[in-house]
């Protein structure tokens, strides 16, 4: 190698190792490396984006009370891997409507026709049926196949704006890819451009609403996030298929609860009598046991279990 060529490469591996990259380097899957983002720090960001975009468009004051919120589930038969991305199969969804007046004021439920089951995914499909949500991998007669049906009623349930635009609906952290693949995937199979494009962090719209009204009631992520982890509202407002198996893996379960935990932290906060709306249905107590949250003495009612009964909102 001439003196030339070893300058050339003494250059190069200078470069490289002070942290910058030859113009036109690629990595492994052809991308050039001066265009490669972090996708983690990406969506952290997005996610910050989202979060100061909620609490400024947020009524002043306590008209916030009247706010209509959407909250949003989706079950899965199972997590498919495709080229290091993951994609899902749809079998479930749910939303509600929720203000902090009137609680949970309508829902939306319904069963998804998820497709076939991809080659190698069959036995993981039916191991999660049978460990939380039950429903048939395939066959199953209450799935709805017409999806532009199901894009359509959800688009009208909540209501877009006079310009067509839909509102945010809020999930868990934990499942916010989830549902963002699977609304994609519904326009997809619907042969339509989805509306449904915000979606934003449940744990988001508590800290928001916590500190709405008092700039110095600081709650952080992982408190709210705890508390959207609560066991105590377990099987309520499941929807009648989900009841009459006792499966508590419902979506319309899981958005209820959503709903729960608002009421119970808040409706006191902003001076709200919960109604049947806000909070199970349940006889009146002998007693209560309070289960503190020992780090905000945010307090959450556990009161013996009511009769099972059906759902009180179906859609």
């Amino acid at each position: 190698m001439s003196e030339a060529d070893k300058a050339a490469y003494t250059l190069r591996a200078k470069q490289e190792k002070g942290g910058g990259s030859m113009p036109g380097k690629m990595d492994c899957t052809g991308q050039l490396l001066s265009e490669r983002r972090d996708k983690t720090l990406d969506l952290l960001e997005r996610r910050r984006t989202e979060q100061d975009t909620l609490v400024l468009s947020l009524p002043p004051g306590k008209d916030v009370v009247l706010e209509k919120f959407y909250f949003l589930d989706i079950q899965s038969l199972c997590e498919v891997r495709d080229n290091d991305e993951a994609r899902f199969l749809p079998c479930e969804l749910a939303v509600v409507e929720y203000s902090l007046t009137g609680g949970i004021s309508a829902s939306y439920h319904c069963f998804i026709d998820p497709g076939p089951i991809p080659t190698g995914y069959r036995y993981l499909a039916k191991q999660k049926s049978e460990e939380s949500h039950q429903i048939p991998v395939d066959a199953f007669e209450l799935a709805e196949h017409n999806y532009q049906k199901i894009l359509r009623s959800l688009e009208t349930f909540v209501k877009p704006n006079s310009l067509g635009e839909c509102p945010p609906l809020f999930v868990k952290r934990a499942i916010a890819e989830k549902v963002e693949w699977c609304l994609m995937w519904l326009s997809s199979k619907a042969g339509v451009e989805g509306k449904l494009t915000r979606v934003y962090e449940m744990e988001g719209l508590i800290m928001a609403l916590n500190a709405h009204l008092d700039a110095g009631a600081k709650m952080d992520f992982f408190e709210a996030q705890h508390l959207l982890d609560t066991t105590i509202y377990d099987y309520e407002n499941c929807c009648s298929w989900h009841a009459e198996r006792d499966c508590k893996f419902c979506s319309l379960g899981t958005v209820s609860v959503y709903s729960y935990v608002l009421s119970d932290c808040l409706c006191e906060k902003y001076g709200v009598a919960p109604t049947r709306n806000h909070l199970p249905s349940r006889p009146p107590p002998s007693s209560l046991r309070a289960a503190a949250d020992h780090q905000r003495g945010l307090s959450i009612l556990l009161l013996p279990e009511r009769p099972t009964s059906a759902p009180l909102w179906e859609g």
